[in-house]
């Protein structure tokens, strides 16, 4: 069977560039900024390390619904401080992300 493997630092890694991407595209004169992320579909989605692929590496987190993971934009982020929060704010999507997938065990 073929899955993915998450975890909050795989997820964290890969939301980075996504975010200095959108950074980059930004109108010049937005003030603000509401980060948001999605992951879907989840229904292969397992938590684990990614970079154990190939390796013995468990995981127990079997999703029984398709439905993806969407983060809530519920906080601003001044776009001249962006770029220094790109690492934050992807972590901390990212510890969203498998929060909600925990609950959809």
């Amino acid at each position: 069977m073929l899955g993915t493997l998450v975890n909050g630092a795989s997820l964290a890694r890969e939301l980075e560039p996504l975010l200095r991407l959108g950074h980059e595209v930004l109108p010049p004169r937005m003030a603000e900024f509401a980060p948001a992320a999605g992951l879907g579909p989840i229904d292969r989605v397992m938590e684990g390390d990614p970079s154990e692929v190939g390796h013995r590496s468990s995981g127990g987190m079997r999703m029984s619904a398709s439905k993806p993971v969407r983060t809530v934009p519920d906080v601003k982020v001044a776009v001249a401080a962006l770029p220094r929060a790109i690492p934050e704010i992807a972590h901390e999507l990212a510890a969203r992300i498998m929060a909600e997938l925990r609950t959809r065990r």
